[in-house]
């Protein structure tokens, strides 16, 4: 058995001009392979990303199903719930703002309603409802006092509503605000201390109604899908040429190895002699 190649041989063949060229053509075709990669990998996300619009134009166009079939209180809000269309019917009751939001480039404050939910199973539960938002001019904070918070256009109307909308997650509770009627965040839990449980981990974003008075309608919440936008088909494609450019080179390198291995001086087989004594000038005395 042939001895390991050396480094020295080993870079003695692969400098060698016929070893270098095919290093050349290798190169050549793992840069082809690189680049059928990126383009498959570039595809993949494009085709997720279309994909993902695809299912989210989907949801946002299916009919709203109940709350009470989608999300019950004090249960846990899960991925699957982002986006849901629901409908549910309730009363008003108190309201929050959040201020310190940036809504279309403009500074923005969140008008936040509790919903007493009067139909199906969970009736009596409390529900947040994102309504709309104000320029924080009319509404904010100033120091350490809420203004406008008493503007009769932002008070909720009277009456039982039929209500359809997008449910969202809560917002992580940061900090807590010293200043009454005002949250830093949209947070279920520290509602859930201002108006009492059982209370919704959720809150609705209201869908194709226009807030009454000087309320400004929000987007449903962006980014319904989540996932890993791409398509694993070509993500799979994307892989398999990037192996190829990888054989390439473990191709070449095999060569230069078989290469070092021809280029070593053959030894002489068993019984040959190569010194040029004779047997009769052994034999002499």
């Amino acid at each position: 058995m042939a001895s390991p190649v050396t480094a020295r041989e080993w870079l003695r063949s692969a400098l060698s001009p016929r070893m270098l060229a095919v290093f050349v053509l290798f190169a050549i075709a793992a840069g082809v392979c690189v680049q059928l990669g990126s383009w498959q990998l570039a595809r993949s996300l494009e085709r997720g990303e279309a994909g993902a619009r695809a299912r989210e134009a989907e949801m946002r166009a299916a009919d709203p199903r109940p709350l009470s079939e989608v999300l019950s209180p004090q249960t846990e809000f899960r991925s699957e719930h982002l986006g849901a269309k629901v409908e549910v019917s309730g009363t008003y009751g108190g309201q929050v703002v959040v201020p310190g939001r940036l809504i279309d480039g403009q500074d923005a404050t969140l008008i936040v309603t509790e919903l007493h939910v009067t139909s199906g199973p969970d009736a009596g539960a409390h529900l947040a409802v994102l309504r709309g938002w104000v320029p924080a001019s009319e509404v904010g904070l100033e120091g350490e006092r809420l203004f406008g918070a008493e503007n009769p256009a932002i008070s909720p109307p009277p009456g039982e509503h039929e209500l359809i909308g997008y449910l969202a997650n809560s917002e992580q509770e940061a900090s807590l605000s010293h200043i009454e009627g005002a949250l830093t965040h949209l947070s279920t839990s520290q509602l859930a201390n201002v108006w009492g449980t059982p209370t919704y981990t959720g809150y609705l974003v209201l869908a194709d109604q226009q807030p009454p008075g000087g309320l400004e309608r929000l987007a449903p919440p962006p980014n319904l899908v989540k996932d890993s936008g791409r398509n694993w088909q070509n993500l799979g494609y994307a892989i398999e040429w990037f192996i190829f450019g990888g054989f390439a080179f473990a191709l070449w390198a095999k060569m230069v190895r078989d290469e070092a291995l021809h280029s070593r001086p053959r030894s002489a087989p068993p019984g040959h002699r190569t010194d040029t004594t004779s047997l009769a000038d052994e034999e002499a005395p």
